[in-house]
């Protein structure tokens, strides 16, 4: 069974490990921004663990963490800034328990929307979990973003 729980600051070190793990780096080539700007966000992430309004869940599988997502409200509503899975647990319903349980934080605040989005490589070709949205029930809003380190953000929407 799938335990979703927040995320504490002990678990920082699991979710750094989780988004080491979640894709190998032959995946990633091309879809994802230099080392510096994923310190970056590491540091960001970090903070938002250690805040008591936390936006980061942990998914755990036999008291294992096996992902997590990191979202952060905005306005009316809810943006996603990372989910991962293991690699080994992947489509087998992590992802899925975590993004209804954001689902539900959403409909708790009242949120008009959930917002996301995933890199589109340089050859037009979108990152692995653009399917995952899709089936999740987010659309593909058309906006690219160019990210200025050769792949573009395709923001998705998912309306509450």
């Amino acid at each position: 069974m799938i335990i979703i729980r927040k995320a504490t600051e002990r678990d920082y070190p699991g979710i750094v490990e989780i988004m080491g793990k979640a894709a190998s780096s032959e995946e990633l080539e091309g879809f994802v921004p230099p080392t510096e700007v994923f310190r970056k966000f590491l540091i960001r992430l970090k903070s938002q663990v250690e805040l008591t309004e936390r936006g980061v869940l942990i998914a755990e599988l036999n008291l294992k963490p096996v992902g997590f997502v990191f979202f952060i409200q905005k306005n009316d509503c809810l943006e996603i800034e990372e989910i991962d899975v293991l690699r080994e647990y992947q489509k087998k319903g992590v992802g899925k328990a975590l993004m209804n349980e954001v689902e539900r934080i959403a409909r708790d605040r009242n949120t008009g929307s959930l917002i996301t989005g995933t890199s589109i490589n340089s050859e037009g070709i979108p990152w692995k979990a653009y399917g995952f949205w899709i089936r999740m029930g987010f659309h593909d809003t058309g906006e690219r973003i160019d990210s200025g380190y050769g792949f573009k953000y395709c923001k998705l929407i998912k309306n509450c």
